[in-house]
This record gives C-alpha cells, structure tokens and sequence, in this order.
C-alpha cells in the first residue's frame, strides 16, 4: 500500500497520523480510512498529522475533494492539522477550501501548538 493512516489517542483528542506518499489516485482512499477512523472513535477532537504525507494533490483534486465530503460529517469534529513549513502554499488552499466546504479546520506547523488549540476548546 501505498499510505497508512493510523491513529492514537492523547486524552480526549484523536490523534490520526497518515503516512507515505499521497496522489490523484488514491486521496480519496486515504479520505476514506480517515473518515471512518473518526466516524467509529465517534471523536470531537482531532489532530491530524500530515508531516510524513509525500506530495500533495493538484489544488482542482483538493477543492473537489473537500467538496465532495459528506455534508452530515463537515462540522461533527474540530480538526487541527499538523504539516511541514514547505507546504504553506497548499496548507493555505486547503484552510481556504475547508472554509467554503464547512469544515471546522485549524493549520499548524507546531504538534504542540495543535494540541494546545484543541485542548482549549470547549467541550461539546
């Protein structure tokens, strides 16, 4: 395979790392996995840490992507997301695209910093 998607808990927050090497072909599995990870922790709270993910999706396949999300799944969780610094450009198109999508997301360069963000909310 070429990714995995794995995740742990840290306290209250689900903590999903997707590993290996992202393209057009296969973002919609690995959205899939991370979907249905969330789905059965039933989790309110994720940090999601894409630093390992090996390349990035067209800006068109992200958009569509983030489009296409179940509409009953968008605001069910708050998302941190952890990335490389390399990665601003896209990190921004895709704040910008989980916006119009509603989809509660957060970008971060620091996992500490995500965290903290996650802690302080408030709990539902």
């Amino acid at each position: 395979m070429e990714y995995t998607v794995a995740s742990e808990f840290n306290g209250d927050i689900l903590v999903v790392a997707i590993h290996g090497r992202a393209t057009e072909k296969n973002t919609h599995l690995i959205v899939n996995d991370y979907l249905k990870i969330i789905s059965e922790t039933k989790s309110k709270k994720v940090l999601s840490d894409i630093r390992h993910v090996e390349g990035r999706i067209s800006f068109g396949s992200l958009y569509f992507t983030m489009g296409n999300l179940p509409k009953n799944r968008r605001r069910d969780f708050h998302n941190a997301v952890v990335d490389l610094e390399k990665n601003r450009r896209f990190d921004e198109f895709l704040e910008t695209t989980a916006a119009t999508a509603g989809v509660y997301l957060q970008l971060f360069y620091d996992y500490d910093e995500a965290l903290k963000w996650l802690r302080e909310l408030p709990e539902e």
